[in-house]
């Protein structure tokens, strides 16, 4: 009808159409811009979704029983039960641990994030899990995703398909006769210990930091033996200042302080937040472990020059075997024991790469320097609490007996072991009996626990130590439980007991199984000559201020680290009352002794109560 001429438009419906196909073109946008933003409107729904199922799913699980092996704590959603880690705060993972075997039993379930985990302290499951059937179950990898960073795939953290390989890298460097061998430096730089405390306490006008002390001593010690390397010469003092400018004095404090840093990876490892907020502290971790992995790297070269040497010396004939031959370090030195450097070395043509050898060598550095720092820090304020036990030990190291120190020792790993807490991944399901069934009320059917492949084990050590069933008086401090076992073991190096056959699994400060430490010996006897020099020439007592330790303590063991550059007495017992507890140090050695060691007051911090692993 808008045709006036065949063939032809009137102006009008021109118009007209021209304003339609604005209009369209208008709503062709629209519906465009409403289509790409409805694709992650989308699929933001269907992941709410997914987190709305996965966590009913759960809350199934833990709270009503409905489905899986056991129930747990509430989750949240997302992260599933890890809030309580975050809410009870690492420094007190232990106190978690202890805080769950009351509420839920020895058998419960719990989820990390959106993984399935079952938390065992049977000790009859911990012998099948870490014994009996251990090819089973393989590295955690929770554990994976908050160490792997710092120590890479050494020994602790390799699965059991390439553990055995690895651990005869170790096998030359960690014979009793080598251990012997490097007793007289642990000898001579104890010595040198106690003199800096007595020095830095001014005749007790100011308070020392013991375990400030011990972790620069321990680090030196276990730096010397693995690498052949001594950090508090030179270039590596130079290069930590260079690097990381006053706020450490010594790698003992940039050890610790990257053990902090890590701990948080455990909670949030999933998220891997660290790669993509590079925050202050992830850039001074990052800077800390690119200086330390640059040492090992010297370390490293200097081993393999030594190396070369000794080959070429060999083929003239002017060199004796490389395995009785001393580690050289970079100053030339030569010491009576072989560093485990030279070991690895030796074979890195064979089978082992550079980064392989480095990650052995972070890995010795980080289990036996933090177990032997906890173990004397720890030791040291048992003894303080009980002046009786302190007496006999001291009368006996006077005397050059050690039998009731060690047994000092192994209470002291049964009350505080170094790692609170451990965990292993199900690689080929396996089914636990229901020992003990009426101390696992979760249990959802009484009886046997089926534990399907990927499933994570998880087992609370300190949980398992302060068990009343097993251990009577299990919160006392009483080193004669283990005197039968000190008076069988050998006299020159000491080890954790070995439960036999069929005896539950209730004491494993050092693991248990094939995969048990192997650098135990190593830590017990550098704890026997630092302790034993302590006690041979000081008196250690508590001074007044906090009350002894109690587990039951809030203020038991929370630490928080001071901060670097700000050391001043006040600062210390301001920032650390709750968690330190002051001693007083004085002479108690031989007759010319007493006039050297002057009284000293002296503050020994709690034990940092990281997920360390030992094996």
């Amino acid at each position: 009808s808008r045709f006036t001429v065949p063939g032809l438009l009137a102006p009008r419906a021109v118009a007209e159409m021209a304003v339609d196909g604005a209009v369209l073109s208008l709503v062709s946008k629209a519906r465009g811009a409403v289509a790409r933003r409805s694709v992650p409107a989308l699929a933001a729904r269907v992941v709410a979704l997914g987190v709305l199922l996965k966590w009913l799913w759960q809350v199934g699980q833990l709270r009503f029983k409905l489905w899986g092996v056991a129930g747990g704590p509430w989750p949240l959603p997302v992260v599933g039960t890890v809030w309580r880690l975050v809410l009870g705060g690492l420094g007190d993972l232990h106190k978690t641990g202890l805080r769950d075997v009351r509420l839920f039993g020895n058998l419960y379930a719990w989820t990390y994030f959106h993984k399935p985990i079952v938390n065992t302290n049977c000790p009859f499951h911990l012998r099948r899990l870490l014994v009996t059937h251990w090819k089973r179950y393989d590295r955690s990898d929770v554990e994976q995703a908050a160490f792997g960073k710092l120590l890479g795939q050494g020994l602790i953290l390799v699965g059991n398909d390439k553990w055995r390989d690895m651990k005869s890298l170790y096998q030359s460097g960690l014979s009793d006769r080598n251990i012997l061998a490097f007793r007289e430096v642990l000898r001579t730089w104890s010595a040198d210990f106690v003199d800096t405390l007595l020095a830095e306490g001014h005749n007790g006008e100011r308070p020392v930091d013991v375990q400030e002390a011990v972790q620069k001593l321990t680090f030196r010690a276990i730096g010397l033996f693995t690498l052949g390397v001594d950090f508090e010469g030179e270039p590596y003092l130079s290069d930590l200042k260079a690097e990381m400018g006053a706020a450490y004095s010594n790698y003992g404090e940039l050890w610790f302080q990257l053990l902090e840093h890590t701990q948080f990876r455990i909670i949030f490892g999933p998220l891997c937040w660290w790669k993509l907020l590079k925050t202050a502290p992830v850039r001074q971790f990052e800077r800390g472990h690119a200086l330390l992995l640059r040492a090992i790297n010297r370390a490293i070269d200097a081993g393999e020059a030594a190396a070369a040497a000794r080959g070429l010396a060999q083929e003239k004939g002017a060199a004796s075997a490389p395995s009785e031959a001393a580690a050289e370090g970079e100053g030339g030195g030569r010491a009576p024991f072989s560093a485990l450097l030279s070991s690895m070395v030796g074979q890195r043509g064979q089978r082992f790469s550079r980064t392989e050898i480095r990650h052995q060598a972070l890995t010795f550095l980080f289990a036996r320097h933090d177990t032997t720092t906890n173990l004397i820090a720890w030791c040291l304020y048992l003894l303080a609490a009980h002046p009786a036990d302190h007496e006999r030990a001291q009368a006996e190291v006077r005397k050059g007996e050690t039998q009731f120190l060690r047994c000092c020792f192994l209470e002291t790993l049964r009350l505080y072991p170094s790692v609170p807490a451990r965990s292993r991944t199900v690689v080929q399901g396996d089914v636990f009996e229901a020992a003990e069934p009426a101390r696992c009320p979760m249990l959802r059917n009484p009886g046997s626990v089926n534990l399907a492949t990927g499933t994570g084990v998880s087992f609370a050590i300190n949980a398992v130590h302060r068990d009343p069933v097993h251990w009577q008086e299990p919160d006392a401090f009483r080193p004669l439980r283990f005197e039968a076992h000190v008076a069988k073991a050998p006299s020159a190096l000491l080890t954790a007991p070995w439960a036999a056959d069929e005896e539950p699994l209730s004491y494993l400060p050092f693991g248990a199984g094939p995969r048990r430490c192997i650098g135990e010996r190593f830590a017990l006897l550098e704890a026997e000559e630092i302790c034993c020099t302590v006690l041979k020439r000081c008196t250690v007592r508590l001074a007044p201020g906090p009350p002894p330790v109690d587990e039951a303590d809030d203020a038991c063991t929370r630490r928080h680290p001071i901060a670097p550059g700000r050391r001043s007495d006040a600062q210390v017992l301001r920032r650390n009352a709750r968690n330190r507890s002051r001693l007083s140090v004085s002479g108690a050695g031989s007759d010319e002794d007493r006039g050297l060691a002057a009284p000293l007051a002296t503050i020994i911090s709690m034990v940092s109560w990281c997920t360390r692993c030992t094996d």
